[in-house]
């Protein structure tokens, strides 16, 4: 059913949570030409003249030129993709404490490689995983380019492009300006895959309400699919639902040529599997990556040649930020922006929306962690507002995304800073990589107590980051013979634990850290064997006297138990379990 709307609501404006991408002169980047301790992996194509490895090494810096592979569009994105992370796993499993430098060629801005763009997807959940570990550089062909990776790595910045030998960092801006309202109260076919999903349930509703006459929604069940046959009820007999594998090129052709009168095109469908990007396989790879790579570029090449007014690509903010856990998930997203932008190179029409959450939307994500790093959620009725002027902008990539007050954030990704001047309480969080330095002299402070004081210490350090990153006000809420998913940490939140035990302790923990110890009690032994070898494991009496100290609680020793037994990728999966699955069904 429709509803009647007035002009005012029809006109164009442009909500505050609509950016787009701005690449910026680094600020203070320093003149460095040392490539000493330097090495390559792989073929040294880009003529740095130092070591070339065909495995991982111990380096300060060891580069990793990306390679495409040959082959269509898809083919080519999923061997790039699949090579890369395996060079990543590699690297992450190996005992190497410098960092890695990932170098693309041309896959960022303009009209970039597709094959080489999505890898920013993967090195950012690695970037989340691995806080200062990676980071990932952009180059044209030029020499002073070439002679510009040192500075890059001086910056600390995650990810850069040098172009002409200027290094330029990615910070959000506002949109302030858009054109006219895109008119859907016009004759044609609008096709939305994915239709059947939360989010494509959501913008069918919109459009209908807009003007537009004549709805197709794809699911793979067609009506069987949860809630269709219920929406097409809801919306009317110029809705319609289609069974359709959008990832199988004939069944979408088929689809494409009973609509002679196509006029738009909104790719709403995915799907997540998520893991950590070590646990990571390369089946997850590329179920993710099928529904969004593979059906984007068909779409693309079969629409080419029709009149289209818009044609509108779902991606997600999890592909820029939040990555952590989704690496597969934003190498798709991030296809799906490089897709519009060369699309835009070649006069089509193209909108690649990289969406923030959406309110009750399922999105793989923890607002309660997110919002620590300051993104909220999207209001229903916010994100229909953002997607009209998202189209009026006219603009190829877009990130419509509710941030909350980036001054009162835990981190401030490097992204966000240009919308924020920090107040001295943020300052450091804003000014450099999400990583803390270690706290100085940590384990020689332990030397100088007593056991108990030292146990004391760790247990303490261990249940005040636990109660940060639940967001509790101090540590008494935390049992220290609880596991930690009963506390409520999910697979992000334990690497975000891990992070901030690393960075305090001035360890390198594995990112499995909080499930191969899943309560404080063996996490403040482990810690304690780390920071202080030469002392051994501590007693677990003197453990068991410190637990009142902190905070009390009993444990459920078969849950603790049964936790540390299970799997890590299902637990992940069971964490980050997101609604798109059934969009892209």
């Amino acid at each position: 059913m429709t509803r009647p709307v007035s002009e005012g609501q029809l006109g164009a404006k442009v909500p505050d949570s609509l950016y787009r991408i701005d690449w910026q002169p680094a600020a203070g980047v320093r003149l460095v030409k040392s490539l000493e301790g330097w090495a390559v992996l792989g073929s040294d194509d880009l003529g740095l003249g130092v070591p070339a490895h065909t495995e991982p090494v111990a380096a300060d810096v060891l580069v990793l030129p990306v390679v495409s592979a040959e082959g269509d569009v898809p083919t080519r994105v999923h061997e790039t993709v699949q090579a890369t992370l395996k060079q990543l796993q590699a690297w992450l499993d190996g005992p190497s404490d410098g960092k890695l430098l990932v170098v693309t060629r041309g896959a960022v801005a303009g009209d970039p490689d597709l094959a080489q763009a999505p890898v920013w997807g993967l090195v950012r959940a690695a970037q989340a995983e691995n806080p200062g570990r990676v980071q990932v550089v952009d180059v044209d062909d030029l020499p002073q380019s070439l002679r510009a990776l040192p500075a890059v790595v001086a910056s600390g910045e995650p990810e850069a492009i040098v172009r002409v030998g200027e290094v330029r960092v990615p910070r959000l801006a506002k949109v302030t300006t858009v054109g006219d309202p895109l008119d859907w109260a016009v004759d044609g076919t609008v096709l939305v895959t994915g239709g059947a999903g939360l989010l494509g349930g959501h913008l069918a509703r919109h459009l209908v309400a807009r003007g537009a006459r004549k709805l197709v929604l794809t699911s793979r069940r067609g009506l069987a699919a949860p809630g269709a046959r219920e929406l097409v009820e809801e919306l009317g007999a110029g809705v319609t639902v289609a069974a359709c594998d959008v990832t199988d090129r004939a069944d979408l052709a088929r689809l494409i040529e009973s609509l002679p009168d196509l006029t738009a095109v909104v790719h709403a469908a995915g799907q997540m599997d998520s893991a950590v990007l070590t646990a990571l396989t390369p089946e997850q790879v590329a179920n993710v990556l099928r529904p969004k790579v593979d059906a984007a570029w068909h779409l693309h090449e079969l629409t080419a040649s029709r009149d289209l007014k818009a044609f509108v690509l779902y991606s997600s903010a999890g592909g820029l930020l939040l990555a952590a856990g989704q690496a597969n998930y934003a190498a798709g997203n991030v296809f799906l922006d490089a897709l519009a932008g060369h699309r835009a190179a070649l006069g089509l029409p193209a909108t690649s929306l990289a969406w923030g959450p959406w309110e009750g939307s399922g999105d793989a994500v923890d607002l309660t962690h997110v919002a620590r790093y300051g993104v909220a959620e999207l209001a229903v009725t916010d994100g229909l507002d953002l997607f009209d002027a998202a189209l009026a902008a006219g603009e190829p990539t877009l990130v419509p995304v509710q941030l909350a007050d980036l001054r009162e954030a835990d981190r401030i990704a490097p992204l966000l800073r240009g919308l924020v001047t920090a107040t001295p309480r943020r300052a450091a969080a804003a000014a450099g990589p999400v990583t803390a330095a270690p706290e100085a002299g940590f384990a020689d402070k332990l030397t100088g107590m007593s056991a108990d004081e030292r146990e004391t210490a760790v247990l303490q350090l261990v249940c005040d980051n636990a109660a940060a990153v639940l967001g509790y006000d101090d540590a008494s809420a935390v049992g220290v013979e609880k596991g930690f998913t009963d506390l409520g940490i999910d697979s992000l939140a334990a690497l975000e634990l891990r992070n901030r035990l690393g960075a305090a302790c001035g360890l390198r923990l594995p990112a499995t850290l909080i499930f191969d110890y899943p309560s404080p009690l063996p996490l403040t032994r482990f810690l304690l064997g780390e920071l202080l070898p030469e002392l051994g494991e501590p007693a677990e009496g003197a453990l068991s006297r410190e637990s009142a100290v902190v905070g009390g609680g009993a444990t459920g020793s078969d849950e603790v138990a049964a936790i540390a037994g299970m799997d890590l990728a299902d637990l992940v999966r069971s964490a980050m379990a997101g609604t798109e699955t059934e969009e892209s069904q």
